[in-house]
């Protein structure tokens, strides 16, 4: 929380203040850089245009499918059955034959969600958000269907399975942990900011977190019943085939808004106005004076 007092204002938000155009400039070029003119013209005239919405706006496919691949994101996370491994790690970890106080396993999953989410910061902005994010969720997703054989095969092979197959939970946990913090992690609330027009921004966001925290406390309320029900290994395989099949939708109908601004993100949703181009910063300044 220290690091927000080092962040500079959303350009989002000072535009629609008409005395503060130079704070969104310099907002604008923190994060863009200096090249910005277009960019600037298309956020104020989107600010300018902002009505209060209403329950008709929804039916606009510009509103409705870009909440919609938000929240398609989110869930995914939380599909992924993050909760559970979190919960459950130590478990797991034990299950190889590794032995580790419950502290130095949470040391464990810390250090590598840290790491790799650093490694995803800097991934994000030169693979594009699309890209990062199919392989994490192709990476999680392998791993369940790991996760679930090993589960299979411990039952199967009883106390001969830390002999010959202890390394497969193991493994699975930290490739699955690996994956998880590259895309199923950090973006789905990048992709949240991103997608989103600036009108329903408010309400979209408050809906898909709302969501979002819901179906985390219904995976973990139901894991134990789950696991009840199909076994350990059917509950993995199950988490798998939720992520496979929620990885084509996303494959199909979630567009990369690398590089993109909010007015170009609407028009691939259906919106057809143009953002007004202009030449030099100067143009910028005065724009709509």
């Amino acid at each position: 929380p220290a690091s927000v007092f080092c962040v500079r204002e959303s350009p989002l938000v000072a535009p629609t203040k008409r005395d503060d155009r130079k704070d969104a400039i310099e907002a604008l070029q923190f994060y863009r850089g200096p090249r910005i003119e277009e960019e600037f013209c298309a956020l104020e005239t989107s600010a300018g245009n902002i009505t209060g919405m209403t329950l008709g706006d929804i039916k606009q496919p510009h509103i409705y499918k870009p909440i919609l691949c938000s929240l398609l994101v989110m869930l995914m996370q939380q599909l992924s059955a993050i909760t559970v491994l979190i919960f459950f790690a130590q478990d797991i970890i034990r299950d190889a034959g590794v032995s580790l106080e419950p502290d130095n396993c949470t040391i464990l999953v810390g250090g590598i969600l840290s790491g790799i989410f650093l490694v995803a910061t800097l991934l994000t902005d030169k693979t594009g958000r699309k890209p990062l994010f199919m392989i994490s969720t192709a990476l999680s997703m392998i791993s369940l269907v790991a996760l679930g054989m090993s589960s299979h095969l411990m039952d199967i092979e009883g106390q001969d399975f830390h002999g010959k197959y202890g390394w497969l939970p193991l493994a699975s946990i930290v490739i699955y942990f690996v994956g998880y913090s590259l895309g199923l992690g950090p973006l789905p609330f990048v992709f949240l900011g991103e997608l989103t027009p600036l009108k329903a921004k408010g309400v979209a966001t408050t809906m898909c977190v709302f969501i979002y925290y819901l179906t985390a406390f219904l995976v973990a309320k139901l894991y134990a019943d789950t696991v009840h029900l199909m076994g350990t290994a059917g509950t993995y395989w199950l988490y798998a085939a939720i992520l496979a099949v929620t990885f084509v939708l996303f494959v199909v109908y979630v567009p990369e808004t690398k590089g993109k601004t909010l007015e170009e993100i609407e028009q691939l949703f259906g919106k057809g106005a143009s953002p007004p181009k202009l030449e030099n910063i100067d143009e910028v300044i005065t724009c709509h004076l």
